[in-house]
């Protein structure tokens, strides 16, 4: 059996070193306010040994052998489980995944994620040298009748990805939602080295200024990360996605597992008029969907013609996200929303929790069934759309179509559920005033 490079335990120390730094809110509350600092270092000190010993398991256990026609796969930490692959049909897809860390030691890591494998999801390399990557690739695409994974053999799509949309988009992202909880980390450390090292950090003008400045910049740099080696060759059975600057990471998806696609628009591309599509998984565990971005930044004109080029799906209304939702929807959604944000205030008033934000991001999952909108009478396919500010376009085949339910809210509502056929893991639930 081949085990992973010795770079494992580099990369698996790099993990929980920052898992370790995610801790000191936690140890913010058993110090401030539960009164118990004695707990902060016996909790650092167990999760450190439990996560050295799920290393040093994880790294004996995870192995795989190149057999004639399979390939035998072993992974677990504190269990030990193998099974033998023997056809491409049994994965969704496979990620060849490359970070920072990983390009500096010379390995990448591999991802398999599998479909109707029962208790397998997904088993992941994390340190595998060039050519055993290379060696695993060829045999899992020789296990789907002789698939040929040379890149002269596709067709390079475009993308959409310019500098110009880098940043605009950058500018118009959501990617300063990021930065919130490193400054609420970074006022808290300034908060211990003012106590405890007695060097007080000021907060003046010229720094609010200077982080105003830099924030753009952040921004703009995110997008050039995430989008600017973006490159989708379209095969004739399977589309290999690569993209990445920093972690680099190369996804393989076969025709036949595409169940359809999802188009999205956030706020900023709303203004901009783009869109970006993703495609749906053949994959009915929800623990294993992955987001399989295949158009990053593209027009309306692009995303029609390549998705009736690709998929067969035409549009007959003259906008993607032709049906907003409807008049009494927005009226009930923000009658909720109003409802759980005066909770959420009440509750900060009563308990003064520091991280009472994480509440307020979970308001937006409860409100989306009253922005959802499930339309049916198209027989070419099933269209759904979710959202009202950010807004996301599903396209089903009407034949995955699964159970519908529905009930009735107090003679004032109606909620419908809809669960797909192959992929009872991918629901729409779906909230409309009666009368």
């Amino acid at each position: 059996m081949n085990k992973q490079a010795k770079a494992f335990f580099l990369i698996k120390g790099e993990q929980v070193l920052l898992d370790v730094l995610f801790l000191i809110p936690m140890c913010q509350v058993f110090i401030h306010a539960l009164h118990r600092p004695d707990l902060a270092v016996p909790i650092w000190c167990i999760f450190v040994l439990y996560q050295v010993i799920a290393i040093g398991l994880t790294y004996q256990h995870t192995t795989y052998q190149i057999k004639t026609s399979s390939i035998r796969i072993c992974y677990g930490c504190f269990e030990h489980r193998s099974f033998e692959l023997n056809q491409k049909q049994a994965l969704v897809n496979y990620r060849i995944e490359q970070n920072w860390l990983q390009q500096l030691l010379n390995v990448s890591g591999l991802t398999l994620y599998f479909k109707n494998g029962g208790d397998e999801t997904q088993v992941t390399f994390c340190a595998l040298k060039k050519t055993e990557v290379e060696q695993l690739e060829l045999v899992l695409n020789h296990l789907q009748t002789q698939v040929v994974t040379d890149a002269a053999t596709g067709v390079q799509m475009a993308s959409g990805v310019t500098p110009k949309r880098l940043i605009v988009t950058g500018l118009l992202s959501a990617n300063y939602l990021l930065m919130v909880p490193v400054l609420m980390d970074l006022a808290q450390m300034r908060d211990w080295v003012a106590m405890h090292a007695g060097i007080n950090i000021p907060l003046n003008g010229w720094m609010i200024a200077l982080l105003l400045i830099l924030m753009p910049g952040w921004s703009i740099g995110m997008q050039y990360f995430k989008y600017a080696k973006f490159k989708l060759m379209v095969h004739a059975d399977h589309f290999a996605i690569s993209n990445g600057w920093l972690e680099r990471d190369c996804n393989v998806l076969s025709r036949d597992d595409v169940m359809g696609i999802k188009i999205e628009q956030s706020l900023g591309l709303r203004l901009l008029r783009l869109y970006q599509v993703s495609a749906i998984l053949n994959d009915p565990a929800a623990d294993t969907q992955t987001k399989c971005l295949l158009i990053p930044l593209a027009s309306q004109h692009q995303v029609r013609t390549w998705v009736d080029d690709q998929f067969g799906i035409a549009f007959d209304q003259p906008n993607i996200f032709s049906n907003p939702p409807k008049r009494d929807q927005l009226i009930w959604a923000v009658g909720v929303g109003s409802c759980l944000l005066a909770c959420i205030a009440g509750l900060y008033q009563l308990i003064q929790f520091s991280w009472i934000w994480l509440l307020v991001l979970g308001i937006a999952p409860l409100l989306r069934p009253f922005l959802t909108q499930i339309e049916k009478s198209n027989l070419e396919f099933l269209r759904v759309q979710v959202g009202y500010i950010n807004r996301s376009c599903y396209c089903l085949p009407p034949q995955i179509m699964g159970s519908e339910t529905q009930f009735k809210l107090a003679n004032y509502a109606q909620l419908n559920i809809c669960r797909t056929d192959q992929n009872p893991a991918l629901r729409f639930i779906a909230v409309e005033a009666l009368g």
